[in-house]
This record gives structure tokens, sequence and C-alpha cells, in this order.
């Protein structure tokens, strides 16, 4: 026997579309719109190539059996990897198995002659 409690219903408790998996197309649009924007977001804050992503997890993987790396003001860590004269300062959470990459900073060679000395002063704002 046929029982209406056990259909698929949308927000405005009409039955849901076939074949949507018990959602309906506002929910799925909602959905979309919302990992877009997440994604969006992401890409714009960090601006990183295959190659400098590559580079990346290669020196979290150092960091994580004792390379070097440094701490921000407020716990994040700090490393540096350098692709085409280029030096991209990644602050991430330290989770060396799901790093989130809180910022990316990058400076080529030409723009600066004390780079320690930038690295130092970037801690202390971040």
């Amino acid at each position: 026997m046929w029982d209406e409690s056990k259909c698929n219903r949308d927000d405005k408790g009409r039955f849901a579309e076939k074949g949507s998996s018990g959602y309906s197309s506002e929910q799925l649009d909602r959905a979309r719109q919302e990992l877009d924007k997440r994604i969006k977001n992401y890409k714009g804050r960090v601006n990183l190539s295959k190659v400098e992503w590559k580079k990346f997890y290669n020196k979290i993987a150092e960091v994580q059996y004792g390379g070097d790396y440094e701490t921000t003001s407020n716990g994040k860590t700090m490393i540096t990897i350098e692709h085409e004269n280029v030096h991209s300062i990644i602050v991430f959470n330290g989770d060396f198995d799901m790093p989130v990459v809180n910022k990316v900073i990058k400076i080529k060679d030409s723009q600066i002659e004390d780079y320690r000395g930038f690295l130092d002063m970037i801690k202390e704002l971040l």
C-alpha cells in the first residue's frame, strides 16, 4: 500500500522531483550556489600553480619530519617555497594531513633586499 509520508517533499511541502534523490530543484540550486561561492573564495585566496602546490606539499612533508618553518604570532605555520624567482610565503593551519592555506604572499627576488627581515615582519603581522 502506498504511504504518502514516505515520499520526499521539498521545502514548500510539494513532492520532490523524480530522480532528484529526495531533493527539490531549489535545494539543489542553493547547494550548487553555496559550493560555487566557497570554491571562488578559496581560489581567490590561494593563488598557487600546480607546480607550486606540489612544492608546498613536498615542503610540508619536510617540515613534518624536522624541516625548517616559521610560526606566526597567532600560531599559524609559515613556509616559503620558490618558483621562477618568486618566493611564495604560505601561511597554513599546521595540519600536515589536511592543510588549510590561509594566506599566500608572493614576492619577486628583485622586490626585496632583506628577505629575512621581511619574513620576521610578516610573522608579527599575521
